[in-house]
């Protein structure tokens, strides 16, 4: 069910955001990055680019069910948690996946290793502003380390004296998750329910994450600012938007039709 759930918001998400422009009119293109009208949002409904949405949906779901083959799932905690519980679960979980999920982003950026680049360069191969679609297009390896890192956030509660993280907990996880891994994506920077407009002092948003795709030598964080500005991965505020620096290859292609979503709402206990 977390699965589905999972899979099922995403899919939410990337259509409201891919869709963005029909209810605001041509007024669309001075909330983007570019000042145009998104690029071919819809691509992935054409049928002979099925495999857009496809591959992602299936390769997660098809992986889940098989880990719960080999693992099967825990029982089903019943009893409803606090509010606090649920908040502070809910709130420790995109904290530390944006954490953890941090060294790999940099590494996969940094490390002087071709096969975690080819991992990492399909994510990149767009050569204009992004659309929410991108959120879900991952070589089969790199979605994997994302999926990793979201089972190990899943199992962990801040409270101590719990039997790990709450069902409700790791739903609402995800689909918190999924709604700030696509408005990253979504090429669009100046809607008003954005997690950088609401708080711009805690959340990066989609300016920092489209900047890192124009430029992949800063904004590592997925959600928040923290490590970029004290590391100093960051460009001078005035710095004008560079052309996207697509880094597709032989391999990173060959790699797109296993590409799989982010998430693994799983457990492992």
């Amino acid at each position: 069910f977390e699965a589905e759930v999972a899979a099922g918001a995403f899919f939410v998400w990337i259509v409201l955001f891919s869709g963005v422009h029909l209810a605001l009119g041509d007024s669309a293109r001075l909330r983007r990055f570019d000042g145009q009208m998104p690029h071919d949002p819809f691509s992935w409904t054409r049928p002979g680019n099925w495999w857009e949405a496809a591959n992602p949906m299936f390769s997660y779901l098809g992986s889940i069910y098989f880990f719960h083959i080999l693992h099967p799932k825990a029982t089903l905690l019943l009893e409803a948690p606090s509010f606090g519980r649920l908040a502070g679960e809910v709130a420790f979980g995109i904290f530390l996946y944006d954490l953890l999920f941090y060294p790999l982003h940099w590494a996969m950026h940094n490390l002087p290793s071709r096969a975690l680049r080819n991992a990492h360069s399909f994510h990149h191969r767009k050569a204009h502003t992004l659309n929410a679609l991108e959120t879900v297009q991952h070589s089969y390896a790199d979605g994997l380390l994302q999926v990793v890192v979201n089972i190990a956030v899943q199992q962990l509660s801040p409270f101590p004296g719990v039997l790990g993280k709450h069902p409700l907990s790791r739903i609402i996880h995800n689909v918190v998750v999924t709604y700030l891994l696509t408005e990253s994506h979504s090429g669009y920077r100046d809607l008003p329910f954005m997690s950088h407009n609401l708080w711009p002092s805690l959340f990066a948003g989609a300016p920092r994450h489209e900047r890192h795709h124009h430029n992949g030598r800063v904004y590592y964080h997925q959600f928040f600012k923290y490590l970029d500005d004290g590391f100093g991965y960051v460009e001078p505020a005035t710095a004008p938007l560079s052309p996207p620096r697509p880094v597709a290859n032989s391999k990173a292609a060959l790699a797109a039709p296993l590409a799989m979503a982010v998430l693994a709402p799983v457990d492992v206990k």
